[in-house]
């Protein structure tokens, strides 16, 4: 793998659809999506940030927190809404 500074906590991977979990800053992480474009001219790739809920395919992932403010990752079944 390829050497940066900061390296995510967490990596699934499913064709060409990636959730990660990033433990730096957004400008860090900035850095690092130039640092991927740089490695392989013609691909690109793009980032959707969120700080409590995404969706990564049918699922949005979300923090749940307790009282003690541990919180850990759950998911649910993610409904597009048609309107």
């Amino acid at each position: 793998m390829y050497d940066f500074p900061v390296q995510h906590l967490l990596y699934s991977r499913f064709l060409d659809d990636v959730f990660a979990v990033w433990p730096g800053t957004r400008a860090q992480l900035k850095q690092y999506q130039n640092f991927l474009n740089s490695l392989i001219p013609g691909i690109k790739v793009t980032f959707a940030v969120r700080d409590q809920i995404i969706e990564f395919l049918d699922t949005q992932v979300y923090k749940a927190c307790n009282e003690l403010g541990q919180c850990i990752l759950q998911t649910k079944v993610y409904f597009l809404d048609y309107v």
